[in-house]
C-alpha cells in the first residue's frame, strides 16, 4: 500500500502546480487516480472512493507543502532544513527511495504510457460513435485552450455531425455513459493531466488515448473531414462560417489525423486525400488556438501531412506565422518556410503567394532580412497574377516597415506607390480566377468577395499607418 501512494504521490505532484489552482483544484480525474493506483499495485490495491478523490484534488497551501516534502523525501531523501521533521516522516523515510526517474510533467507521462500505456489503451476499447465523437470535441478543446464551458448550451444549428457530441459534452450527468471521458475530464473540466495526455504527444512520445481513437477509424475521419468542407463551401456565400463547437470538434480531427500519419498507423499513412482535407481545415482552424505554443506544436505534428499538398502546407506556415508574435515560436516557423523555399517550384501560384508572405511574416527574426525581402520581391513577379502579385507586395512592405531597416528603399516611396494599387482593386476585381479562388478559400470560410474586400481594406490601414 505505501508504495502504492508513494508512486502515486510522486506522479501528482507534478501536475499540481497550475498557476492559480486553488483548493478543490483537479490534478487529475478521480477515475483516472482509482486506474493509476490499480495499475501500480498491479490490481492488487483498490483505494476506497474518499482516498482516491483525496489524492486526485489540490488541498490547501500547508497541505501541498506537506505533501511537497513527503515526495522530496521519497525521491531522495530530506533535506537538513528538515531534520527536525525527522520523526514525522520515519513511515516514509523506512520505506526508502523510490527512484520512477521523473521530474517533469513529460516525464511523468512518458511513465505512465512507458509501464501502463497498454492499460490505458483498454480503457478506450470498444467506444460507440457518440462517445468516439465526444471525444474528438474534447480532443480539440484541450488543443485550443478553451474551457469545456465555452461550448454554450445550444446545439440547434451545429451540424448533425457535432451536435451530438456537444450535448453529451454539455451535459455532466452523461459522463458515466463514456467511461473513458472519466478518464479525461470532471466536473465539465479538463485537468493538468488530460491536458498534457491530449496535447502531448507532439513531444515525441506517443499517445494511448490518441492511438485508441485513431485505430480503425481512417474511414470516419475522413468523411467527417469531407463533411466539414462540404459544409462550408456550401456556405460560403451566406458567410455560415464555422460554430465554435465545429471548430473544435474540426480540430480535433485535424490533430487525430496528423498524429496517425506520424506515427503510421494503418488506413492513415500514404492516404494524399486524407492528409489534403486535414491540412485544408487546419487552415481555418488554426486560429482557434489561444497559446502560441500549441500553435507551434501543431506545426511540428502537421508536418507529417506537409506531402499531402505543399500549397496547403504553405497556407497554413502564412496563416500561422501571421498570429504568432513570439520571436522564438516566430524562428522556428522560419526554418519550415525556409524548407519549403528550397522546393517553391513545386508550388502552384497560390502556394507560393502563401509561402512569400510567410517569409514576410518572419522577416524581423532574420538577421539577414534585406536580403530575404529582396529575394521575396525578386520571386513576386512570378506569381503570374496581378491580384496575387498586388497584395503579397502590399504586404511584404509593410511587414518590412515593421521589422526595419528600410533596405535602401523609402517607407514613403514603396508605400505610397502601393496605395493607389490597392485601392484600384476595391470592387473592382473579378473573381472568377480559380488561382485567386484558391488563395481566398485559405484565408477565410467567409465568400470570396468578403475575404477579399477585408484583405484590400486591411492592407490599406497597414499602408496608410505604414507612411
Amino acid at each position: 500500500m505505501v508504495k502504492v501512494l508513494a508512486m502515486a504521490l510522486i506522479i501528482r505532484e507534478l501536475f499540481k502546480g497550475r498557476g492559480g489552482a486553488g483548493p478543490g483544484y483537479y490534478v487529475m480525474t478521480p477515475y483516472f487516480m482509482g486506474r493509476l493506483t490499480h495499475w501500480i499495485s498491479g490490481g492488487r490495491v483498490l483505494l476506497n472512493e474518499e482516498t482516491i478523490n483525496w489524492l486526485a484534488t489540490r488541498h490547501d497551501e500547508i497541505t501541498e507543502r506537506a505533501l511537497t516534502l513527503i515526495v522530496n523525501t521519497l525521491m531522495g531523501g530530506i533535506t537538513g532544513d528538515y531534520e527536525h521533521l525527522r520523526d514525522v516522516l520515519r513511515p516514509w523515510i523506512n520505506h526508502g527511495t523510490v527512484n520512477l526517474g521523473i521530474s517533469t510533467r513529460d516525464d511523468a507521462i512518458k511513465y505512465i504510457v512507458g509501464y501502463y500505456g497498454g492499460e490505458v489503451r483498454r480503457e478506450f476499447a470498444g467506444l460507440d460513435d457518440k462517445c468516439w465523437g465526444t471525444l474528438v470535441l474534447l480532443l480539440g478543446i484541450a488543443w485550443s485552450g478553451y474551457a469545456i464551458r465555452d461550448l454554450g448550451s445550444t446545439a440547434n444549428d451545429l451540424m448533425p455531425l457535432v451536435r451530438p457530441a456537444v450535448e453529451f459534452l454539455s451535459d455532466a450527468g452523461r459522463v458515466n455513459e463514456c467511461v473513458a471521458l472519466k478518464l479525461l475530464m470532471v466536473n465539465n473540466e479538463i485537468t493538468p493531466l488530460t491536458e498534457i495526455l491530449l496535447v502531448g504527444p507532439v513531444m515525441g512520445y506517443t499517445s494511448p488515448v490518441l492511438d485508441a481513437l485513431a485505430k480503425g477509424r481512417s474511414v470516419n475521419v475522413e468523411r467527417d473531414l469531407g463533411e466539414f468542407i462540404r459544409v462550408i463551401e456550401d456556405g460560403r456565400e451566406r458567410n455560415r462560417g464555422l460554430g465554435l463547437a465545429e471548430g473544435f470538434y474540426a480540430l480535433g480531427l485535424v490533430v487525430l489525423t496528423a498524429y496517425a500519419v506520424k506515427v503510421g498507423l494503418n488506413g492513415y499513412r500514404a492516404n494524399n486525400e486524407l492528409g489534403t482535407k486535414a491540412l485544408r481545415i487546419a487552415n481555418w482552424v488554426v486560429r482557434l488556438i489561444q497559446r502560441p505554443s500549441s500553435l507551434t506544436r501543431l506545426v511540428r505534428l502537421l508536418i507529417s501531412l506537409r506531402s499531402s499538398s505543399l500549397d496547403d502546407w504553405a497556407a497554413l506556415l502564412h496563416n500561422v506565422s501571421a498570429v504568432v508574435d513570439q520571436e522564438g515560436a516566430l524562428r522556428e516557423l522560419a526554418q519550415y518556410v525556409d524548407g519549403l523555399w528550397k522546393i517553391r517550384r513545386n508550388l502552384s501560384n497560390w502556394g507560393r503567394a502563401f509561402l512569400l508572405m510567410a517569409m514576410a511574416n518572419t522577416l524581423r527574426v532574420r538577421t539577414n532580412r534585406c536580403k530575404v525581402f529582396r529575394s521575396i520581391l525578386g520571386a513576386i513577379g512570378g506569381l503570374n497574377s496581378e491580384v496575387l502579385s498586388t497584395l503579397v507586395k502590399a504586404h511584404v512592405h509593410l511587414k518590412l516597415t515593421e521589422a526595419g531597416p528600410h533596405c535602401g528603399v523609402d517607407p514613403a516611396d514603396r508605400l505610397g506607390g502601393l496605395i493607389s494599387k490597392v485601392e484600384g482593386m476595391r470592387g473592382s476585381v473579378e473573381i472568377s480566377n480559380e488561382s485567386l479562388m484558391d488563395f481566398l478559400r485559405r484565408l477565410s470560410t467567409k465568400g470570396f468577395r468578403d475575404t477579399l474586400e477585408y484583405l484590400v481594406d486591411w492592407r490599406l490601414v497597414g499602408l496608410y499607418h505604414g507612411i
